[in-house]
């Protein structure tokens, strides 16, 4: 399995060691450099978020509650992120009206 960091939205590839520390070192403060997007509709939470193993599919958006409860999807960009956060967040509203 191989591993990845953020550089800003940019991704490192880095070993298991490395990906571990890192993880390790990210504060409260800091976790927001993991989050790509958090939206809540009806009683759905939609968040979508760097978690850097699996490579390339690095980013993950989660669904936690309401019909899509435990739908997930993963991405290789910060913006496929952004886009698939997006499209899930359409989906799920479209089942709310």
């Amino acid at each position: 399995m191989t591993h990845s960091i953020l550089n800003g939205r940019g991704i490192k590839a880095c070993d298991k060691d490395t990906w571990l520390q890192w993880l390790t070192d990210l504060s409260q403060i800091r976790e927001h450099e993991r989050l790509v997007a958090d939206s809540v509709s009806g009683t759905s939470r939609v968040r979508t978020v760097f978690v850097g193993d699996c490579a390339p599919l690095v980013f993950q958006t989660f669904v936690e509650g309401g019909p899509m409860d435990g739908h997930e999807r993963r991405y290789a960009t910060w913006e496929e992120a952004e886009t698939g956060h997006r499209e899930t967040c359409e989906a799920l509203n479209k089942l709310y009206v």
